[in-house]
């Protein structure tokens, strides 16, 4: 009995069992599917090393700019006290008493 794919093209071999005949081509099928895919990878390989340059650029910059805002960030801290951070172990009071002649002038008021 001979099998036989239309669809393929394909007929069986006399004597050639069903299933050594469905090894047969699958064995084919997946070599041209290799051959086909090696044949897209060598006609967009120049793309694709274009494209992952790009990816790998813009990955960078975006690296970079995370670097520079968390610097930024560290730049513009600010540290606020808390209450119970602050001691004062003294208050003072001055008072400087002026004159001011008709002149305009500034006269201290003590001497």
């Amino acid at each position: 009995m001979l099998w036989r794919i239309p669809v393929l093209g394909e007929t069986s071999r006399p004597g050639e069992s069903e299933k050594e005949f469905r090894i047969r081509l699958s064995q084919g099928s997946r070599e041209t599917r290799d051959q086909w895919t090696e044949a897209l990878r060598k006609k967009y390989a120049d793309r694709i090393a274009s494209l992952q340059d790009r990816i790998r650029r813009a990955e960078e910059r975006i690296e970079r700019e995370a670097a520079r805002a968390k610097q930024r960030k560290l730049e513009t801290a600010v540290i606020r006290p808390k209450k119970n951070g602050i001691a004062v172990p003294c208050v003072g009071f001055v008072w400087l008493p002026f004159w001011i002649t008709t002149d305009g002038v500034e006269v201290n008021a003590w001497e």
